[in-house]
């Protein structure tokens, strides 16, 4: 227990409990030692969509927001991020609640669902189309084709 002198000429002392009685009869006073609470950080977690990039989805992320000012968010090509979605707010880690990371599934499985990397689809060429246009068009053109539509 600490005591103090009452002209406080002196900086506070550990005094063993037998002498406490003691100390406050000769004019000592205990010194009580405030310790304050951790502030209460709360973690608000969202899981959307992803962005558009052009004509390109992206994977859906979970976006966290503590606070204390702590702001983020976690994607996954893999559907991991919930999984691995952390932030240490007010000391401590917080991690990606069950719920969220069910909405986070799925969207990522509407997210892989949806056809991704295949070429565009291309206009069916007639038989009759010019060559000049079959070549702006990229298309490999046979011999027997280009003898086909010589100019005469």
């Amino acid at each position: 227990m600490k005591m103090q002198d009452a002209a406080r000429q002196h900086p506070p002392f550990d005094a063993p409990a037998g002498m406490v009685a003691l100390l406050k009869s000769q004019g000592f006073h205990e010194i009580v030692e405030v310790t304050k609470p951790e502030p209460v950080v709360s973690v608000n977690w969202f899981a959307q969509k992803g962005r558009f990039i052009e004509d390109y989805e992206c994977p859906p992320i979970i976006i966290f927001s503590a606070s204390d000012g702590n702001k983020g968010c976690v994607e996954s090509t893999k559907g991991t991020a919930h999984k691995t979605a952390k932030v240490n707010a007010g000391g401590r880690w917080h991690y990606c609640p069950e719920h969220i990371g069910e909405e986070y599934e799925r969207l990522f499985k509407e997210w892989k669902s949806k056809s991704r990397g295949k070429a565009a689809p291309r206009e069916q060429v007639s038989h009759y189309t010019p060559v000049g246009t079959l070549q702006a068009q990229g298309v490999k053109l046979t011999p027997w084709q280009k003898a086909e539509y010589r100019k005469s």
